[in-house]
């Protein structure tokens, strides 16, 4: 179907790797944000030919959707995507028995049809739509408590480190690897969905199903568009992010993002996220 309008936005912030990526093929639209096995300073990321892990994984799943027929199905390239990340990684002697030490991506997927749109997500990518009825729908943050507990860590950390981000990644990267280990695809109370070469990950996307006609206008984006705690509440953010639809309003909340940022740096892993997003207006 003809859509009026397509828009993306990226920014690295000062994220060294760029593991974050947007795909528009249609009728395939997405967003991914890949990380990496865990590492830090005294255990070097692991390279894939050059690339962080969540470069790699971005790298396959754009590769995938970039050469996709459009009649194919939805999950279908998701697994293929997900089968070669994990073939990859076979190759450097990472395998699926433990997902603490896989690269992976969070993810959020539509296929629009002329009949319908299929939306798939894992993870904390994100979705919100405006139905023609001017009703607000989005998906849920599956990995919401798994990475506030994340979070806070860090911030503990950071403290007792006298904001030293070094020590504070030596400290965490045990931790990071178990609770990936326990919730990556796995069905636990704070288990979400990753593509990261585990064929179960089906088992735990979300997978939503709407009339196309319904549809006025889309976003997918990833986690860093917004603080971390404003997904919590799905519903709230939802109407906030499509009262801000517009590009100049998606950057001006990725500035307002940036301004946190700063004031928080002391406490964060990172002084900018990365960020991407997708809008789509379909009439």
């Amino acid at each position: 179907m003809a859509l009026k309008t397509v828009l993306a936005l990226y920014s690295q912030g000062t994220a060294v790797d760029q593991e974050d990526g947007f795909i528009i093929n249609e009728p395939f639209f997405g967003v991914v944000d890949g990380f990496s096995p865990p590492y830090s300073p005294t255990n070097p990321k692991i390279l894939f030919n050059g690339l962080s892990g969540g470069e790699m994984v971005r790298r396959q799943i754009q590769s995938v959707f970039y050469s996709a027929h459009p009649l194919v199905p939805l999950d279908q390239l998701l697994l293929l995507a997900n089968d070669k990340i994990r073939l990859t990684q076979a190759q450097y002697g990472i395998y699926n028995d433990n997902p603490g030490l896989l690269a992976g991506a969070s993810f959020v997927f539509a296929k629009i049809e002329q009949e319908i749109i299929q939306i798939i997500q894992g993870g904390d990518c994100l979705a919100v739509w405006l139905l023609s009825s001017g009703e607000i729908n989005s998906t849920d943050n599956q990995a919401y408590a798994h990475v506030t507990d994340n979070l806070n860590t860090i911030k503990k950390l950071m403290k007792r480190n006298q904001g030293n981000r070094r020590k504070m990644w030596d400290e965490f990267l045990p931790i990071l690897s178990e609770r990936r280990n326990q919730d990556c695809n796995r069905p636990t109370e704070k288990g979400y969905a990753v593509l990261n070469g585990d064929p179960t990950v089906e088992q735990y996307w979300q997978t939503i199903i709407v009339p196309t006609e319904e549809v006025e206008k889309m976003i997918l984006f990833s986690d860093g568009l917004i603080q971390y705690e404003e997904t919590a509440d799905m519903n709230r953010l939802s109407g906030n992010l499509l009262q801000a639809y517009s590009m100049s309003g998606i950057k001006d909340l990725l500035d307002r993002k940036r301004l946190q940022e700063i004031a928080r740096s002391q406490d964060s892993y990172v002084s900018h996220e990365e960020v991407t997003a997708v809008v789509i207006q379909l009439r």
